[in-house]
């Protein structure tokens, strides 16, 4: 079975897919017409309106900020200035048009705006005729906190002190009594008609109040994750529920069908997510997503339900799966260029996968591991060892051949960072509150090698001769690098308060310091003197991973833009960019040989990617 087939049998997910990426910066507002046609967005008063279709900006205008957008699919722009002026623009005019002044709080659609005005009532203003239609009254002592504009609209405030709502009928011209809700809960969504509204619970859970018949109503006790925002399906029995955790998840609203509070599906999206649409038949058909500048157009695999849009994201891995709810924790190769990797379902389970890199991604070898509460893992270069952290300070030691456990110890009143094996496997070089050595041959530590200074990241080169290691003292960041074997300090330099990333030449000669985006260069030091031999000033990102070529002539780095670089470092050049993530690229490793590059990212793929051309050409 190849990975992909497998996690997603692991998983029960129905994929989607990333149709397009596009770079439109930072933002203060978004919003997406109802088709997900059109997107406006806007920063400190300028304003967008692009074409999801045709991929591009359709047109630009300047105002006093917003603190609420509406875009039709019509082609005009509504929009609630900062000034609590309410005004439109049509995509063919230059400027906007104030509809309504004084406006505290409000709501649009294509046919109506629905504001509070300065007298404690709401007005209805007709979009068609640009003029208040109807103002009404609000009962007294009800103080209004939303408004939510559907084919109704949707009151929701306090009355008393209780958390309450009422529903206004435009066809019928009647308002409801106020009814309250559950105390401490907020509203996160509601269907078209109102008939349903979603409430996000002070014990985090979800209920899903049915406005017409109660006995209908509900509740998703969402355990593990906190609902941002609920949506639901035209014809109400499908309920879409965004994370704080950036994954939805699909559910019933018919109580009875979801079998063990379990979603039909759960998947990753990569962001806030702005808007969704749903096809005819019920199903999800596009979702639009933003994160880090860019926006994300999302499709279902299914072509059946899929919005008729251009797939414009092109990606350039040779491989690549989702291993959505489980992690990437550790990744190394064999001599036979199978990668081993050791993927964590937090509060669940482990399993150690082999796959082999020249044959789809066939699973070679597959161990659910006993250990279900990884922390943190590290193989070892070789995959024959597995350590695994536990409950912030136990560590395990774990054959992977016989998968058998062969040294346990805890590091008492201490919390453990990090760890990493010596390629020698001598060692388990530990960063906690000071550098700790574990001698895998004795099971025993090793006397301290550097003052008691929390220990955040740690590196050991290729010949297992050297390690080098970072140390916080109040404000400034010391990078020590120490001999192995004497535990004399080789190397101490300071001044680089913002290392992300360590990473030996494989020659031992040099260390390589990725910094964060305060600082956004690439160093690299000679161990012998001390001296900077090399920078790269990167864009302004985090540089998270980094790996090298095996003849040390590339290298290879990745971070919160959510690409892979390649850094010709004698030419001090990028000579190729690799896209296929869709999220902050967390980890990176390059097979011995060269051929292969794997990389795992916050979006939960595992990508592979063909290197060696980039590297011999």
């Amino acid at each position: 079975m190849d990975a992909a087939s497998y996690f997603l049998k692991l998983s029960n997910q129905r994929s989607l897919f990333l149709s397009g990426k596009f770079d439109i910066g930072k933002i203060d507002l978004l919003s997406c017409s109802d088709d997900n046609k059109l997107v406006c967005f806007s920063l400190r008063g300028y304003y967008n309106i692009f074409s999801t279709y045709e991929e591009k900006i359709l047109k630009t205008w300047q105002d006093t900020p917003s603190t609420k957008i509406y875009i039709s699919s019509k082609n005009f722009v509504v929009y609630k200035t900062l000034s609590n002026q309410v005004k439109i623009i049509d995509f063919d005019k230059s400027k906007p048009e104030i509809i309504a002044s004084d406006i505290y709080l409000a709501d649009f659609n294509d046919k109506f705006i629905v504001g509070l005005s300065s007298q404690d009532k709401i007005s209805i203003f007709s979009l068609e005729k640009k003029d208040t239609i109807l103002d009404i009254p609000l009962p007294k002592n009800f103080v209004l906190e939303e408004i939510v504009l559907k084919n109704d609209i949707l009151l929701t405030g306090k009355l008393e002190d209780h958390y309450s709502f009422m529903i206004y009928s435009i066809h019928s011209n009647s308002l409801s009594l106020p009814k309250i809700l559950p105390t401490n809960s907020y509203l996160i969504g509601s269907s078209d008609d109102l008939e349903y509204i979603a409430l996000r619970s002070e014990n985090l859970g979800l209920s899903i109040i049915n406005t017409v018949d109660p006995s209908k109503s509900c509740s998703l006790p969402l355990v593990d994750s906190k609902p941002k925002s609920a949506f639901f399906s035209k014809d109400k029995t499908l309920l879409v529920i965004e994370d704080f955790d950036e994954y939805i998840s699909f559910w019933w609203t018919n109580k009875e069908l979801n079998a063990n509070n379990e979603p039909i599906f759960k998947q990753k999206i990569c962001g806030q997510l702005v808007n969704l649409t749903f096809s005819n038949n019920g199903n999800l058909s596009s979702l639009i997503t933003y994160k880090n500048g860019f926006l994300k157009i999302w499709l279902p695999a299914s072509k059946i339900d899929r919005l008729n849009i251009s797939i414009s994201f092109k990606s350039d891995e040779r491989d690549s799966f989702s291993h959505n709810g489980y992690f990437l924790s550790s990744a190394s190769f064999t001599e036979k260029n199978e990668a081993v990797c050791l993927f964590v379902k937090p509060r669940w389970e482990s399993k150690l996968v082999k796959f082999d890199l020249y044959n789809k991604m066939n699973i070679t070898y597959e161990n659910t591991l006993k250990e279900s509460l990884i922390i943190f893992s590290t193989l070892s270069f070789n995959s024959k060892l597995l350590a695994t952290l536990k409950d912030k300070n136990k560590i395990k030691i774990i054959n992977t051949q016989s998968n058998s456990t062969i040294q346990e110890f805890a590091i008492k009143d201490d919390q453990v960072n990090t760890f990493t094996f010596s390629p020698d496997l001598r060692y388990l070089v530990i960063g906690s509150n000071t550098l700790k050595l574990w001698s895998i041959d004795k099971q025993s530590f090793v006397k301290s090698v550097s003052p008691e200074l929390t220990v955040d990241r740690v590196a050991v080169s290729p010949n297992s001769e050297l390690i080098a290691f970072t140390q916080r003292i109040n404000d400034n960041l010391i990078l020590k690098i120490i001999d192995i074997d004497s535990k004399e300090i080789k190397r101490k330099l300071e001044g680089l308060n913002h290392i992300n990333s360590l990473l030996f030449s494989p020659n031992s000669k040099f260390l390589f310091v990725g910094s964060t985006k305060k600082d956004p260069t690439i160093r690299a030091y000679s161990i012998d003197s001390g001296n900077l031999v090399f920078s790269y000033q990167t864009d302004f990102i985090d540089i998270n991973d980094m790996c090298i070529s095996s003849n040390g002539t590339h290298l290879f780095f990745g971070g919160s833009d959510e690409k892979i670089y390649v850094l010709d470092l004698r030419k001090n050049k990028i000579v190729k960019i690799l896209n296929g993530h869709y999220d902050i690229i967390r980890k990176i490793y390059i097979s011995e040989d060269d051929k292969f590059l794997i990389s795992s990212s916050d979006d939960e793929r595992l990508c592979v990617w063909m290197v060696v051309d980039y590297i011999y050409s």
